[in-house]
């Protein structure tokens, strides 16, 4: 016998021996302890379409919550630019009464690009933007996020330009102004006064899904951020005194939609170097 054929009889013999093992521990039961490395399913933004599809004209319950990154003051032009991160959570309550176990094992996020959309979702808009981007570093700065129970978040990072009003000083220690969806009342002391007011006003909702599909509000904690400065000069002309929220119900086109506000009202310095 060759030696080639020695050292083929060998491999035989042992690969033999080895499939016997094998069939014996398969055959004895042991095998349930056996535990396969396996890659789940792909949960990508099609599967969760697939299992939201059929609630496209359901009712949405949704919650606005905004982080502010950065103020920019355009009073001469009539504006503010924000950028923002805006957290929207919502849920389909039809669908948390049927599903009779959790869609998702685990919290799911996705990115969502350009040509990617939702089946269903609560399709609001800011209302009264006079400017919008959506920010990119590359891919657009969208998320989408599962959570265990179905609830849905979507985190989108934005900069909007929004409408502002100078109201000028005045002798008056009260003035009220008819703006932001209600009547704000400000305290004057025109004495003491080197500034101006200035209020701008963010406006929030749908124009698709009326109040029988959407029902909107804001969250707890409804905005973050205020300390943001909305002018970068050593010694800032334009500084955020506080923000306002509101709820209202608006009619259009015969409809009632449930449209959020976010009132801003700034402190202005028209010519910063007259105080320094």
């Amino acid at each position: 016998m060759t030696a080639k054929s020695f050292l083929l009889v060998i491999f035989y013999n042992v690969f033999a021996v080895f499939n016997s093992l094998v069939i014996a521990y398969e055959n004895s039961g042991n095998d349930a302890h056996v535990y396969l490395d396996y890659k789940p399913e792909a949960r990508g933004l099609h599967y969760v379409n697939s299992l939201i599809e059929e609630y496209t004209n359901r009712i949405i319950n949704s919650s606005l919550q905004i982080e502010l990154v950065r103020a920019d003051e355009e009073i001469s032009r009539g504006r503010m630019g924000l950028t923002l991160w805006v957290h929207e959570r919502w849920n389909i309550p039809e669908m948390d009464e049927k599903r009779s176990s959790q869609a998702f094992d685990d919290r799911v996020k996705l990115p969502i690009s350009e040509d990617q959309t939702l089946r269903v979702s609560p399709e609001t808009v800011f209302k009264n933007s006079l400017y919008f981007k959506l920010h990119r570093s590359p891919s657009p700065n969208v998320f989408l996020e599962v959570a265990r129970d179905g609830r849905f978040v979507t985190h989108s990072k934005v900069t909007v330009d929004i409408p502002c009003t100078r109201i000028l000083p005045m002798k008056e220690d009260y003035v009220e102004y008819p703006i932001c969806g209600r009547e704000l009342t400000l305290r004057r002391h025109y004495s003491q006064r080197r500034y101006e007011d200035v209020i701008c006003e963010l406006r929030y909702g749908s124009f698709v899904r009326d109040k029988k599909l959407l029902s909107l509000q804001w969250a707890f904690n409804a905005i973050t951020g205020h300390t943001v400065p909305c002018s970068n000069e050593i010694v800032p002309r334009c500084s955020i005194q506080e923000i306002l929220t509101f709820h209202r119900d608006v009619e259009f086109i015969g409809d009632s939609y449930d449209e959020l506000i976010a009132c801003f009202v700034l402190t202005y310095h028209h010519n910063v170097n007259r105080y320094i």
